[in-house]
């Protein structure tokens, strides 16, 4: 999508230089796992939205960005049937140069990106059936480059619960 509404809009490739470092541990019902990571974009592709543009996304070039966070999941399956599972996402991820001769967004947070994301996960398996009760929980996160406050998405939380049958015949 060009913006100027002809033609296709020009755009860089971005690139990247990224490290990661995990380790996963596992006993006979017990599983964990961490992660780290940090990226650092050049001419990274960031999207945009204009306002009279029918909601329609578009694309453009920062100059800059550092992407770094941890993630961790824990899972453990206790007896008769009943497993636990959780994990987190923490994120920071920003604009080291926004690439925009007009703006200022050197330091603010990249938009659609929560800085936190949790989700637990309860489960029971007597026999055929099965019930499941789920968590999952997302931090408020900037929906435009300029972080201001009436761009800002709420915090949000799911609960759901599940449940079934297996039958056969």
């Amino acid at each position: 999508n060009n913006p100027a509404g002809t033609g296709m809009n020009a755009l860089d490739p971005q690139r990247s230089v990224s490290y990661e470092l995990g380790m996963r541990a596992q006993r006979s019902r017990f599983s964990f796992e961490l992660s780290a990571y940090h990226t650092r974009l050049r001419d990274a592709l960031v999207p945009f939205q204009l306002a009279g543009g029918d909601g329609r996304e578009f694309f453009r070039n920062a100059g800059r960005t550092r992407q770094q966070g941890i993630e961790a999941a824990v899972q453990l399956h206790l007896t008769r049937g009943v497993r636990l599972a959780a994990s987190h996402t923490w994120n920071d991820f920003i604009f080291l140069d926004d690439g925009l001769p007009d703006a200022d967004f050197e330091g603010n947070e990249l938009p659609g990106v929560p800085r936190h994301h949790f989700a637990a996960r309860a489960g029971w398996t007597p026999g055929p059936a099965f019930i499941e009760l789920e968590a999952e929980h997302t931090s408020s996160f900037y929906a435009a480059d300029s972080n201001v406050a009436t761009s800002l998405n709420p915090a949000s939380t799911t609960i759901d619960v599940r449940g079934g049958v297996a039958i056969s015949g």
